[in-house]
């Protein structure tokens, strides 16, 4: 393993460092066009992004579409992106919302490849922990739309996290504006504000600190919202408890299993262990505490070659990450979590920490060979290795991804003859109703 390290960074600075980090990115981006070009080609609207982020914009001030909440909290990227959507023909309003997704799915390649963070030292770390985000979690429900922006917005605020506090003024502000933008785009980033706390109690810096108050500020607005929301989705409907066998259960049939069995197994795996449930609840609750039991064990040992502050960071963000999403979704239904796949949106980040705990696992071998760093830093390559292999096996979509890809250009035209015409978009049976201001 040191001599590939070694080798990594040899050859990528070789090339020149700012040449090599725009190649990695041109990569990136041809690597998500040719996942699936149709996205591309023939773009779409997806759920609520057209439903009602596009059909408000559409129709209402830029003022108001830009600031308006949606099922009681602000949503900010994709109120942006369907506004800007609607300043070219409507028949290309898709392309600039899969557009604009891209851009964010980008911002944590770019974050990553400029890191001044001991975590992403050298050429081997950034590269392996870009193949990471991009090949290992199931992603096909956040992929290119940017009413699932929010997954990666809080991956950007986790990289900011890692950072040290920036002393140039153009890395501060960028910093800056992304926090803004992740904390006002749903609230999943405004989760880890324990986290920057914590790093600001560590550090005593004023731009950390500032960094904290941009959060602060961000989740007292989407408090407010959201307490003052009442309709579909308001706070009565956004708590319902997580058992300790639910929760355990999906730990390894959403995250840790799919690194170490991979998707096929663990998801007959999910289903057998849901099969108790109707007449045998007890032996699922056995099931599930012992495999929280199992899971926390897991994350122990793989995070135990991670220095302190390391070890604090990720594992609290990955729990906090994993847990609180659930707890506060509208999906009233927790056991369906445990199916293998299902939701993918509550589980994308969670498992790109997972991929980042077992990358900064793998430590350079010591003598003597057997001991316990050497042994888990074995045990976390193979793991990575394997979880590597079976993402990009998997990651280009299955042809059913398209089965229902309804043509907007075609449904525009239908609206043009008859306003009243819903458009159809994905996935089945959403439509956009479409009105003039």
């Amino acid at each position: 393993m040191n001599i590939i390290r070694l080798s990594v960074d040899r050859r990528m600075q070789g090339v020149g460092p700012n040449i090599s980090r725009f190649l990695v990115v041109i990569f990136a981006f041809l690597i998500t066009y040719f996942r699936y070009p149709r996205y591309f080609l023939q773009p779409r609207f997806w759920a609520e992004e057209g439903s009602r982020h596009f059909a408000f914009s559409f129709s209402h001030n830029w003022l108001i579409a830009l600031f308006h909440p949606q099922i009681g909290y602000l949503n900010f990227w994709p109120n942006l992106a369907t506004l800007l959507a609607t300043i070219p023909p409507l028949e290309f309003a898709p392309l600039v919302t899969t557009l604009m997704a891209m851009l964010v799915m980008l911002i944590p390649i770019v974050l990553i490849l400029w890191s001044e963070s001991p975590f992403w030292k050298g050429w081997f770390c950034k590269l392996v922990g870009i193949l990471v985000f991009m090949f290992i979690p199931l992603s096909q429900e956040v992929w290119l739309n940017t009413i699932n922006s929010y997954n990666y917005f809080v991956i950007i605020t986790f990289l900011i996290l890692l950072e040290d506090p920036p002393t140039a003024q153009t890395r501060r502000w960028i910093y800056r504006s992304l926090l803004l933008l992740a904390g006002l785009t749903g609230t999943l980033s405004c989760f880890l504000i324990p986290l920057f706390i914590f790093q600001w109690y560590k550090e005593k810096n004023r731009e950390r600190l500032l960094q904290l108050f941009l959060l602060l500020i961000c989740a007292a607005i989407q408090v407010f919202l959201i307490f003052s929301y009442s309709g579909n989705g308001d706070v009565g409907q956004r708590f319902y408890p997580v058992g300790f066998a639910t929760f355990g259960a999906t730990i390894w049939t959403q995250s840790i299993g799919l690194y170490v069995f991979g998707y096929a197994h663990v998801s007959d795996w999910a289903r057998s262990l849901l099969s108790l449930v109707p007449n045998n609840m007890s032996t699922f609750r056995i099931w599930g505490r012992s495999l929280f039991i199992l899971g926390m064990i897991f994350l122990f040992l793989l995070s135990a070659n991670h220095k302190l502050k390391a070890r604090i960071l990720f594992f609290s963000s990955y729990l906090i990450l994993l847990l609180l999403p659930m707890m506060f979704s509208i999906i009233q239904d927790k056991l369906s979590m445990v199916i293998t796949g299902n939701h993918q949106r509550l589980f994308f980040a969670p498992n790109v920490l997972l991929g980042w705990m077992l990358l900064l696992g793998i430590r350079n071998y010591k003598r003597p060979l057997i001991t316990i760093t050497n042994l888990i830093s074995i045990f976390c390559t193979i793991i990575l290795i394997s979880a590597l292999f079976l993402g990009i096996k998997s990651y280009p979509l299955p042809s059913s991804v398209g089965g229902y890809w309804p043509d907007w250009k075609s449904e525009v035209q239908i609206w043009k003859n008859n306003p009243d015409y819903l458009l159809h978009i994905q996935p089945v049976n959403w439509v956009v109703h479409l009105q003039q201001r």
